[in-house]
């Protein structure tokens, strides 16, 4: 069983076995404005928590009208779970509309399956973000996102500023639960290598096609492989899409 240390969230650092990790980390020879990105180009993203400083934590995506998608861990965050509790339904901004999220999912096999639905009070006019169809994902390069921390590898974590970027990376394991890959120092990285962290839980990895981007996969968390904060040898786990795909269908078309 590997050492698993989550994506963290809610503006404090999580230790599991091992050492916390940290958002959006990029190639340390390119430049950094290639990885910026406006978040008006993924409308179907948007973030579920604030930080004190005003920061995007906990990216979702819409799946449906009605649906979203992020990570279980996320969507046990105290202001989301308080508001549930409280009957009042818990606020979001989809593509600058405001919404409610009325009812939470989680995967039945969550926290080990680290994926949780959330259902939206009033119907999104964003173009939701299909779900990848086929079980390929090996050697396919995913596109992540979402708001936080940066650095590079070389240097690891130098703070957040709360830009949305974008990375890459090229999926080399997987099994009934995740997707993997590992942050790869140049002249073998990405042209835009990079992995996430705390303020991405929950945040998408999206594979291209003849139709647009496919959501493939949930960030959920990363094993250090021996190496320090945001380094290059990080090994990094998202949620894979594929093998629960029938039962977010499921539970989407109320079956």
């Amino acid at each position: 069983m590997r050492f698993l240390v989550l994506n963290f969230v809610f503006g404090v650092l999580a230790w599991a076995a091992a050492m916390p990790v940290y958002a959006i980390v990029v190639r340390d020879d390119v430049d950094a404005a290639r990885y910026a990105v406006a978040a008006a180009d993924y409308p179907s993203v948007f973030g579920l928590l604030r930080t004190q400083r005003g920061f995007w934590d906990c990216p979702a995506t819409l799946i449906a009208p009605h649906w979203a998608i992020t990570a279980a861990h996320c969507a046990e965050a105290p202001r989301i779970a308080n508001a549930m509790r409280a009957g009042s339904g818990y606020s979001v901004e989809i593509a600058g509309v405001a919404n409610q999220i009325d009812r939470i999912v989680p995967h039945p096999s969550a926290p080990n399956v680290d994926i949780a639905l959330l259902h939206l009070r009033d119907e999104s006019a964003a173009p939701p973000t299909p779900l990848y169809a086929a079980s390929d994902e090996t050697g396919k390069t995913v596109v992540l996102l979402g708001w936080g921390d940066t650095g590079t590898g070389a240097v690891g974590v130098t703070g957040p500023d709360g830009q949305m970027r974008r990375a890459e990376n090229v999926v080399d394991q997987v099994d009934d639960v995740n997707l993997s890959w590992v942050f790869d120092a140049p002249p073998h990285a990405a042209p835009l290598e990079g992995i996430s962290g705390p303020g991405d839980s929950g945040g998408p990895a999206l594979i291209r096609s003849a139709h647009g981007f496919a959501l493939v996969g949930i960030s959920s968390g990363q094993d250090p492989m021996g190496h320090g904060r945001g380094h290059y040898g990080v090994r990094e786990y998202y949620a894979r899409i594929s093998t629960v795909r029938a039962w977010i269908e499921a539970t989407i078309s109320g079956r």
